[in-house]
């Protein structure tokens, strides 16, 4: 993932773009927090992961064919699902091109390409989400997004009680372990949301235009 509260950033504007309602939002949270949620779901199962090489770097990455495939038929119908599939295509692009932009791998070790330091995957995994509570302060500052009223609007939205849990635990504003960020650049971040919106439009524009 970016983090969650990048899904519900670039959500919205292509809600507005598209004309959509918060059910849109709603979906673009559902692969993490249901990833953290149901018996049995895991990280592969609910962000549909494949392994293979993308845009040359080799990992895990969201099938974007196999959702489309499997949901062509309610896909159309179904704001929630839009708003799902728009979440793999921006996990697609973060994975494949951000983290490789950032990062090198080398056995066991993480090398930050900023500075040429050798981290193992726990310190990057502390980095980068150290970053990510920054990244959402400058996002929610561009915007009028109300997390917390949309974190009780999704709550609302489903009987579920591990899913209202998960919803209440996972989407919202997380404390900042740093004041500067470790990996992350804004313009690369900028340069991600840009790409990313611009790849969800072309599925999107299937079903609205």
């Amino acid at each position: 993932m970016s983090s969650i509260i990048s899904h519900i950033y670039m959500g919205n504007i292509l809600k507005q773009k598209y004309n959509l309602n918060d059910e849109f939002l709603y979906g673009a949270i559902m692969p993490d927090v249901l990833t953290r949620t149901i018996d049995g779901q895991n990280k592969a199962i609910t962000h549909y992961l494949r392994h293979g090489i993308l845009y040359g770097a080799e990992g895990d990455y969201p099938d974007i064919e196999s959702y489309l495939k499997e949901n062509k038929n309610l896909l159309p119908h179904s704001q929630m699902m839009q708003g799902y599939i728009s979440h793999l295509i921006e996990d697609m692009i973060w994975f494949s091109t951000c983290i490789p932009y950032m990062t090198d791998k080398k056995d066991d070790k993480i090398i930050f390409k900023k500075d040429k330091s050798v981290h193992s995957e726990e310190e990057f995994r502390n980095a980068i989400y150290s970053d990510y509570p920054i990244i959402d302060r400058y996002l929610l500052k561009k915007c009028d997004l109300n997390i917390s009223k949309l974190q009780q609007e999704f709550i609302d939205f489903t009987d579920d009680e591990r899913l209202k849990a998960s919803i209440k635990d996972n989407f919202k504003l997380f404390d900042l372990k740093e004041k500067d960020l470790i990996l992350i650049s804004y313009d690369m971040f900028d340069n991600y949301i840009s790409q990313a919106i611009q790849k969800v439009s072309l599925v999107l524009d299937k079903i609205y235009k």
